[in-house]
């Protein structure tokens, strides 16, 4: 097999590999993670009612990272704050999680600790983009 022919479908096997997409939270990410913290409970019924999580993106809320050159170490701080406001939400949502076999096994595949899991969005095909820290 030629080597370019190779590194074509190893290419084509990466991109169409159930994976995670790991990220770390960015300037314009604080928005969306403290937006899914705040709907963390009401998220817990449509996790419930999941079939099949097509692909799981996790986006790290890093509360080391602090740029001196941005505002994310103040905005990661009122996360933290958001986390702690809307605690029983965010219980609610990981109860859903480990309750529904189709979540559990997606997160856990990819090796997301349900226990750090503070938001979740989900998108129409059933994707699930995961906040946690």
């Amino acid at each position: 097999m030629h080597k370019a022919a190779f590194n074509f479908i190893l290419a084509a096997a990466l991109l169409l590999a159930p994976v995670a997409a790991r990220a770390q939270l960015d300037d314009a990410g604080v928005n969306e993670a403290g937006s899914a913290i705040m709907d963390a409970g009401k998220m817990a019924a449509q996790i419930r009612a999941l079939r099949d999580v097509p692909s799981l993106g996790v986006i790290v809320i890093d509360r080391g990272f602090a740029s001196p050159f941005s505002h994310i170490g103040n905005e990661v701080s009122r996360l933290q704050i958001y986390e702690e406001r809307f605690a029983p939400g965010i219980h609610r949502l990981r109860q859903a999680l480990a309750a529904n076999p189709v979540t559990r096994r997606a997160l856990a595949s990819h090796g997301v600790n349900i226990a750090h899991v503070v938001g979740v969005e989900i998108g129409s095909s059933g994707s699930l983009r995961v906040f946690a820290d």
